[in-house]
């Protein structure tokens, strides 16, 4: 599953749940003011230093100005089966303290699961951004589960393992015949997909929590030996690295990056699963302990 549909999906069942009032519905203190009177309006126009203090409000936390004219939507405001497609380049997604998320650091915010995106409207009630607040822990639940709901299934889950035979970038060969009695994590993966670079870190703490074990790891990456090679001298990936593994990702229908799967001792797909999202990690090391038990 690529990072633009994880994303969307993300958005679009946590804005169904909004419409169920399945979230809590926490105020947004930031916000734009609702309700001001007319004569708190006049006071700050005839009194500079409350105006001023209001300029150095606004200064810290940019949110007003930026929300002007809309509304957080309450809970039932937005039907739940409507579907926003959000592009962070079209429609804003601001953090807590009035920042605009854009790229990388957008998907890192959306992925982590420890935010919830709510919407404002305007007057004809369509979304025209979104502010992030900090998710409760029954909240943090909830969205892993809704990924959960949305993770495609491989067919090839609870299968034989098809054959493959490869060699990674050390000159080390690998098949699956006789890496049979060992359990085989395989990372389908890229160098210019996103959150297959931001996952490597943790994806290396797994790697050290089975050193010494019968674990293999297996980075399948697309790319050609020369672009890994620079690569991986910047970035350490502890994976044992396979290059121009496009036939072999093809072979097991991958579709999206990155993708996990693991292989138990009797060469089964034990684990099969595409995207970065809130407990990826966890679930693949849950997956091997589970393994590594019987």
């Amino acid at each position: 599953m690529r990072i633009e549909k994880i994303v969307m999906v993300a958005l679009i069942v946590v804005v169904g749940w909004l419409g169920q009032g399945r979230f809590s519905a926490q105020e947004q203190s930031a916000g734009p003011s609702a309700g001001q009177k007319p004569e708190e309006t006049k006071v700050q126009a005839e009194n500079p230093a409350a105006a001023q203090a209001g300029d150095a409000a606004a200064a810290k936390n940019p949110l007003e100005e930026l929300l002007k004219g809309l509304k957080k939507a309450e809970p039932g405001e937005i039907p739940a089966d409507r579907q926003i497609v959000l592009n962070p380049d079209v429609m804003p997604m601001y953090s807590p303290e009035g920042k605009r998320l854009m790229g990388r650091e957008f998907v890192e915010v959306i992925m982590s699961g420890n935010f919830v995106p709510e919407p404002y409207m305007d007057g004809n009630k369509e979304v025209k951004a979104f502010v992030l607040r900090a998710a409760t822990e029954e909240e943090k639940k909830q969205l892993r589960a809704m990924m959960e709901e949305n993770e495609p299934q491989s067919p090839a889950l609870g299968k034989e393992a098809k054959p493959f035979s490869v060699t990674d970038m050390k000159g080390k060969k690998y098949s699956l015949d006789k890496l049979k009695g060992k359990v085989v994590v395989v990372n389908f993966w890229f160098m210019e997909c996103r959150p297959c670079r931001m996952e490597i870190p943790e994806l290396n703490k797994v790697v050290e929590k089975y050193r010494g074990k019968d674990v293999v790891f297996l980075g399948m990456s697309t790319n050609k030996a020369a672009q890994l090679e620079t690569f991986l001298a910047k970035n350490e990936f502890k994976y044992e690295i396979v290059a121009d593994s496009a036939q072999v990702a093809a072979q097991y229908g991958v579709t999206g990056f990155p993708t996990h799967m693991v292989i138990d001792r009797d060469s089964k797909v034990a684990y099969f699963a595409s995207g970065f999202g809130p407990g990826t990690i966890d679930k693949l090391a849950e997956a091997i302990d589970k393994l590594m038990k019987k």
